[in-house]
C-alpha cells in the first residue's frame, strides 16, 4: 500500500498564540493569497493538539476531495476557524453507515429536493392553539 502525503504547516514564531489557543481539529482555512479566493484556498483541520514547541509545525489533513498544493515550501496566509471534532466525529459515523442497513441516510444525504412540497404537507398537519394565560 502507498502511504498517504502527509501535510504540515508551519507558524511563524511572532504569530504563533499561546498553546492553550489550539486544540486538536481545529480548522484551517489556507490560502495562496491575502485575497483568499476559491482557486487558491483550501480547508484543513488539525491532527496535533497545537503547533510544536520545537519548530511550530502542525499536521493538518484536507477536508473534502481537495488536496494541498504540490509544492512544498511555500508561504501561505492561514485563518483558525473553529473547532469541528464533534463535526468531524458525525462524519465519521456517516461514513460507516450503508444505505441499505439504515434506509433512511438516502434521505438526509440527498437533501430536501421537494421541500416546498414537503413544506405544504406538513403545514397542513400544525394545528395552533391560543393561550389565555
Amino acid at each position: 500500500l502507498p502511504k498517504k502525503p502527509r501535510f504540515f504547516i508551519q507558524i511563524s514564531g511572532k504569530q504563533r498564540e499561546r498553546y492553550t489557543k489550539y486544540s486538536l481539529h481545529d480548522v484551517w482555512i489556507l490560502s495562496l493569497s491575502k485575497a483568499f479566493s476559491s482557486s487558491n484556498t483550501r480547508i484543513v483541520y488539525s491532527l496535533w493538539h497545537g503547533p510544536s514547541s520545537k519548530d511550530n509545525k502542525m499536521e493538518v489533513k484536507p477536508m473534502g476531495s481537495q488536496g494541498l498544493w504540490p509544492s512544498q515550501h511555500e508561504s501561505l496566509y492561514a485563518i483558525r476557524g473553529d473547532n469541528a471534532a464533534d463535526i468531524l466525529e458525525m462524519l465519521k459515523c456517516l461514513e460507516s453507515l450503508s444505505p441499505r442497513d439504515v434506509p433512511v441516510i438516502n434521505a438526509f444525504c440527498r437533501g430536501s429536493r421537494d421541500s416546498s412540497a414537503a413544506t405544504q404537507s406538513a403545514s397542513s398537519n400544525i394545528t395552533s392553539y391560543a393561550s389565555n394565560r
